[in-house]
């Protein structure tokens, strides 16, 4: 009796421990110290299995050339890892002035992805460039399944113009981040503001920080004002532009989607019913 309990302890332990280092790697190991920009970061892969949606499209909204710097390597080793997972990198520039000699132009021969040069027509908060420029390309969707492209069927979609709700921007300031909302896109704003999704000083993050969920945040977002009302980005970019003309008012109390609401006529409907009972 002594010898089956002792075989039978043996056997439950053995399984113990090999249920214990097969959970254990499925646990993300990371050092949580790159979150602060000035510690050292530590590069290692997620390898936890669940459902994550990268960033299609990486979107630097008013951003000057000069922020692209080789010597960056917290933003070149962002830029790798987008040129690993076919991630987009759109670079829409400040207007220049109409009376200006000077010209768009952008240098991306020393960094690890090919950046995506969108000439604005308007200014923030009109969401018309924003909106075109993620109009102007196509990507390949990734295929459903875990992080590491478990249970995924590989690039079985078309490819398709990126989604906003998987599009992250960068941007400088309110005005930015207010157009970046209008599109439905998350915002990372290197100015301090209310609208932003997060406010940041620097680039010292993965790209799965920024996935959904991610660090910052858990769900897609809808495109949406600044007071959290939904609105059409079509009616949106009509009533801005028709704004620029002097044909329209506010833009954006235009532009809220109408919320459903009963009618005159159906209103006397219902009474004359009520009136037979």
């Amino acid at each position: 009796m002594s010898q089956l309990m002792l075989r039978s302890g043996i056997v439950f332990g053995f399984f113990l421990t090999a249920w214990s280092i097969f959970a254990n790697g499925f646990v993300v190991s990371r050092d949580q110290n790159h979150f602060t920009s000035s510690l050292t970061r530590t590069k290692s892969s997620l390898s936890m299995v669940r459902n994550i949606d990268l960033p299609e499209c990486l979107v630097f909204y008013g951003i000057p050339a000069s922020f692209f710097s080789p010597d960056d390597t917290d933003l070149i080793s962002l830029l790798q890892e987008c040129a690993d997972t076919d991630t987009a990198v759109i670079v829409i520039p400040e207007p220049i002035a109409a009376d200006s000699s000077d010209t768009y132009s952008l240098d991306s021969d020393n960094l690890p992805v090919k950046l995506i040069l969108h000439e604005p027509q308007s200014y923030a908060p009109n969401p018309k460039d924003l909106y075109e420029a993620l109009n102007s390309i196509t990507v390949q969707p990734r295929p459903f399944g875990g992080s590491s492209g478990f249970g995924a069927k590989q690039y079985a979609d078309p490819e398709r113009f990126p989604l906003p709700a998987r599009t992250v921007v960068f941007c400088q300031t309110a005005e930015q981040t207010l157009a970046s909302k209008y599109c439905g896109t998350r915002v990372l704003c290197f100015q301090d503001n209310d609208l932003a999704d997060a406010v940041i000083d620097r680039i010292d993050f993965y790209l799965d920080e920024i996935a959904t969920p991610g660090s910052f945040w858990l769900n897609p977002p809808n495109p949406m004002d600044e007071k959290g009302n939904k609105v059409d980005i079509h009616e949106l970019i009509e009533s801005y532009s028709l704004e620029s003309n002097g044909e329209a008012q506010a833009a954006t109390e235009t532009a809220v989607a109408p919320e459903d609401e009963m009618s005159e006529e159906e209103m006397q409907r219902i009474l004359a019913d009520l009136d037979s009972l």
